[in-house]
């Protein structure tokens, strides 16, 4: 049975809209996302009016890819920033390792390899 009016608490709840600290060019590149993805859609539209079917196709495949390659780079940045791993120590620089020495003696397979020089006899 859901709560009546009179269990619910008489002070209004507080809502808070967090804005994302990010470096500008996320913001740019947000920005530029969001053009682009106003341009195809009033392209798309403008296209079925219009009764285009091969440009309003293309426009409704590129804002569809768009959009969704949009949504899955936030969702990747959103888990990221949320990830325990991203706190944790760099990795160390590739270093050469100590027990290898002197390099390998590597023969080259000759029998396989073109001459170097063809043999062509005259034939006079």
């Amino acid at each position: 049975m859901p709560p009546s009016p009179q269990d619910r608490p008489s002070e209004p709840t507080d809502y808070v809209l967090k804005v994302e600290r990010a470096p500008l060019y996320i913001w740019l590149a947000r920005l530029t996302w969001a053009i682009i993805v106003l341009v195809l859609l009033e392209f798309d539209i403008t296209s079925w009016q219009e009764r285009e079917p091969h440009a309003a196709i293309l426009a409704t495949a590129l804002l569809t890819v768009l959009v969704l390659a949009g949504i899955i780079v936030e969702v990747v940045r959103h888990v990221e920033a949320r990830s325990p791993y991203r706190q944790s120590a760099p990795l160390p620089d590739d270093e050469p390792v100590a027990e290898i020495v002197e390099p390998f003696a590597v023969e080259p397979d000759l029998s396989y390899s073109p001459h170097a020089h063809s043999h062509i006899e005259d034939a006079s």
